[in-house]
């Protein structure tokens, strides 16, 4: 097996049905959250409106791996000289070892807020289309680069952020876009070696995890069954495929779909470092395509003292204004979704729907994960004028729906008709 190589065709395939879940059983939840956790992002950094706080200045990603346990302690020696930036399942782990990281980092659609202790870090940036509740704890806000958030990143004046598949993904990117370099993994296994999935300390440490026939049997511990069940997201199934990867220590290791595809997203960014050194500091797990591979302390010996200024003074917060007008933008798309689909449905039903979907990215976006689900519960394609009746009138639900949502979080009152 080579270091960098070819997905397999089983891989693509499966990685592709990742995707196609994602937005199957997601995206409702994504864009509710969304809508929802705009009404709290005034007064909240926006982490892209400043300029490469970072620019030269290294900084460590610290995920959850088992891996961690054994670079706790020197992360700790040096942690004056490294903006640190964390996942936030490994938060307590750092806040156990009198660890202050600069930035705690969640994604979680799944309430994590209890993993975000305000008093351990610096900052709290999480996604805009994340758990409610742990939006609120946020300081700093981040949106995903995907079409239904350029709209909404473009009248909050900020940008949104390819970062990948996963919060240490996310967090690694804050890292490229605030100009950090190198940029150090640590905890970032991306494979499941000694049968862990978690480092000690983590709220789900207990995890097993075990080779049966081609597949990982994860344990499935009762307090995460019941949390994720509580999400309303269906989570992942306790046995999956098991795809060989190679090792940061030049062995064969066994990992999932998602982390091959996350392998694969380093890579991605690894071809296009340019100056900036990437380097997989891990010690175990999965080899990084395109990274350096370094033990810690060796990549610290050559990462000089910082005596710079603080980072993250000059960031700048949301308005509510700014706030007002990406609702007003996302209500006028909701109404135009809903017009759009009584024009095809009694005049124009025949018109490529693909060619209007750029005007309501939101829109489409919900209609996406229901047309996805439709073709899941029909094992034969749809005839194209059934399927294009579906698509416009789920359009104009979709539509009515949203803005519905926007004047409940905005307490307008209610519409009529």
């Amino acid at each position: 097996m080579t270091a960098v190589r070819q997905l397999s065709e089983e891989e693509r395939k499966a990685i592709d049905q990742i995707r196609a879940n994602t937005v199957r059983y997601r995206i409702k939840h994504v864009i509710g959250n969304t809508v929802r956790n705009l009404a709290s992002v005034p007064g909240k950094l926006a982490a892209t409106r400043v300029r490469q706080p970072l620019r030269d200045r290294p900084a460590v990603i610290v995920a959850a791996g088992p891996s961690l346990d054994k670079q706790v302690g020197l992360l700790k020696e040096r942690a004056d000289d490294l903006a640190i930036l964390c996942v936030n399942t490994a938060a307590p782990v750092l806040k156990s070892h009198g660890l202050r990281p600069d930035v705690v980092v969640s994604i979680e659609g799944v309430d994590v807020s209890g993993q975000m202790d305000p008093m351990g870090t610096d900052h709290i940036a999480v996604d805009i289309s994340a758990h409610v509740n742990s939006f609120a704890k946020a300081d700093m806000w981040l949106a995903s680069y995907s079409p239904h958030n350029g709209t909404l990143c473009s009248a909050l004046n900020s940008c949104p952020i390819d970062y990948g598949c996963s919060v240490a993904t996310t967090a690694f990117s804050l890292a490229c876009e605030w100009g950090a370099n190198p940029i150090m993994l640590i905890g970032q296994d991306l494979a499941y070696t000694d049968g862990r999935a978690y480092a000690e300390g983590t709220q789900w440490e207990a995890t097993e995890v075990t080779h049966e026939n081609g597949k990982l049997r994860f344990s499935e511990i009762p307090g995460k069954v019941a949390w994720q069940n509580a999400s309303g997201i269906p989570r992942p199934p306790p046995l999956r495929d098991a795809f060989p990867v190679d090792g940061w220590n030049g062995d064969t290791v066994l990992t999932t779909t998602e982390m091959v595809q996350q392998l694969q997203w380093y890579n991605r960014r690894a071809r296009g470092a340019g100056y900036r050194r990437f380097i997989n500091c891990t010690e175990g797990g999965a080899h990084i395509p395109g990274f350096l591979h370094i033990p810690f302390r060796e990549a610290l010996g050559h990462v000089p003292q910082w005596h710079g200024e603080t980072w993250y003074d000059d960031w700048e917060v949301v308005t509510q204004a700014e706030v007002d007008n990406a609702y007003d933008i996302l209500r006028a798309e909701g109404e135009a979704a809903v017009k759009l689909s009584d024009h095809m449905l009694h005049g124009e039903l025949d018109m490529p729907w693909k060619r209007l979907v750029k005007g309501v990215p939101f829109v489409d976006g919900l209609v996406m994960g229901q047309v996805l689900q439709l073709q899941h519960d029909n094992e034969t394609d749809l005839d194209p004028r059934e399927r294009l009746i579906f698509i416009y009138e789920a359009w104009g639900a979709a539509g009515r729906a949203l803005v519905q949502l926007i004047d409940e979080v905005r307490g307008a009152p209610p519409q009529k008709g």
